[in-house]
């Protein structure tokens, strides 16, 4: 069974992270592998933290992804990528497991500017090490200028549906050093382009209800979208965010039929449903 292969990846990528015994912080962010939709694109985001970083030390968690990915059966295509951001590449094969490796340093989880993503991962257990909030703390929960103006907040992801791109936190090789890096990546692939609409939908209508209710463990799934919806009933688009959770996974499971056209009507939804979004927040709370 496909599950049955995710919790031994899953196992398998724990035990080897753990066998390097560098990174002090492992936390797989979002429900158990075990409870997770089985669409044919699943996605397993860890947080990794690494005192001291050095470019050994990244080479050695690159092997141990190498190692998955050449070691997996076939039919399942394991891809990884290390970076902080919202990234997700494609494969053409049945099943396709991608691990996204969000690899930092204490010095620069703490600096990131992803707060919201930050506030929400303290309350993630670790599967390894330090938890999240050893390192950044939030009691305040989200704020209305955390929902406006920090990384992946409503002004930042306005920016990336109109641009069609997104900052990333990664790292770079510099001689025999490697040193943290602030990116831009450009989508240009018309499913890469609609995985950024749909989520920059999702990502707002989750910040802003864990804002409205003040529960922090809010993530992106279709209690998120019915808490949305039942919160912010009085938005215009309120129900919008169930449409576009049940789009996205038949985007994942590759059955949704996509033209040019359907991906630029995406785009100006999730730019009406922004900036909408923006102005009801700002009515709502002064």
């Amino acid at each position: 069974m496909l599950q049955d292969k995710l919790l031994t990846l899953e196992s398998r990528f724990r035990e080897e992270i753990a066998r390097l015994g560098f990174v002090e912080s492992g936390t797989l962010i979002g429900r158990p592998v075990q409870e997770r939709a089985l669409d044919r694109v699943l996605d397993l985001d860890h947080v990794l933290v690494v005192r001291a970083m050095e470019l050994g030390k990244y080479h050695k968690i690159e092997d141990v992804l190498e190692n998955i990915k050449d070691g997996t059966s076939s039919g399942l295509d394991v891809q990884y990528a290390i970076f902080d951001g919202p990234m997700k590449p494609h494969s053409d094969k049945e099943n396709e497991v991608f691990f996204h490796i969000i690899l930092h340093s204490p010095e620069t989880y703490t600096s990131s500017p992803l707060l919201l993503c930050k506030n929400s991962w303290q309350s993630e257990k670790q599967f390894l090490g330090k938890s999240l909030d050893e390192y950044q703390r939030f009691p305040e929960g989200v704020t209305k200028k955390m929902l406006f103006e920090s990384g992946l907040g409503l002004d930042s992801l306005l920016k990336m549906v109109s641009s069609n791109s997104s900052l990333y936190c990664g790292w770079e090789q510099s001689g025999n050093l490697i040193q943290p890096k602030v990116g831009e990546k450009e989508f240009n692939e018309i499913d890469e382009r609609l995985e950024l609409y749909f989520y920059s939908i999702l990502r707002a209508a989750s910040n802003t209800t864990r804002l409205f209710i003040g529960d922090n463990k809010e993530g992106i799934d279709l209690k998120m979208c019915a808490n949305f919806q039942r919160t912010c009933g009085d938005f215009k688009y309120s129900r919008m965010p169930r449409e576009i959770f049940v789009n996205k996974r038949l985007l994942r499971n590759k059955v949704l039929i996509l033209s040019q056209g359907f991906v630029d009507k995406y785009q100006q939804k999730a730019m009406d449903f922004l900036l909408n979004l923006r102005e009801y927040v700002e009515k709502r709370t002064s």
